[in-house]
């Protein structure tokens, strides 16, 4: 088992990478809004990529080709207590349409929740044999992820490889 927030996996080439090798990135696009205030770009896309070759060009290109921006960082820059402000104030500085947001919550998870990054790679299995509903919590009408269940599906199906 990872540290928790060690090693991610790249949404544009499926590798794994230290998280030090890492880059959180989104494409926003222009709004007629947006000319008066900036923060109102709508968030198009997030992502965690690797920024190896040839993941580093492919959301450059479709932001040229698409007249988006792409905006980005260092991914270690929006994980931890240190860095929690990163995060959660992107939604402050753009829009997320209803259509984005379950992936913006995604990228939240993976960021905040120890273990859901690499227990993630199992959850269709998990999934598959009834082990996930009786390891997520249930509260106040959604699932919660807890990192000592995460874990459990990490010792489950890590060793079944």
């Amino acid at each position: 088992m990872n540290k928790p927030f060690s090693v991610f996996k790249c949404d544009v080439c499926g590798s794994y990478f230290n998280v030090s090798d890492g880059m959180l990135e989104w494409l926003q696009r222009p709004t007629d809004e947006s000319r008066d205030d900036p923060s109102a770009e709508c968030l198009e896309s997030i992502h965690i990529c690797c920024r190896r070759k040839p993941c580093n060009m492919v959301f450059d290109q479709r932001a040229i080709a698409e007249g988006l921006h792409e905006q980005w960082d260092h991914l270690d820059s929006f994980i931890g207590s240190d860095n929690i402000d990163e995060i959660i104030t992107l939604p402050v500085n753009r829009i997320i349409p209803k259509e984005k947001q379950e992936e913006f919550l995604e990228i939240l998870r993976r960021l905040m929740i120890p273990y859901y990054e690499e227990a993630r790679q199992y959850f269709s299995r998990a999934e598959n044999d009834g082990l996930i509903e009786g390891l997520r919590g249930f509260k106040a009408g959604h699932y919660v992820w807890k990192p000592d269940k995460l874990i459990e599906i990490i010792e489950e199906y890590s060793t079944a490889e």
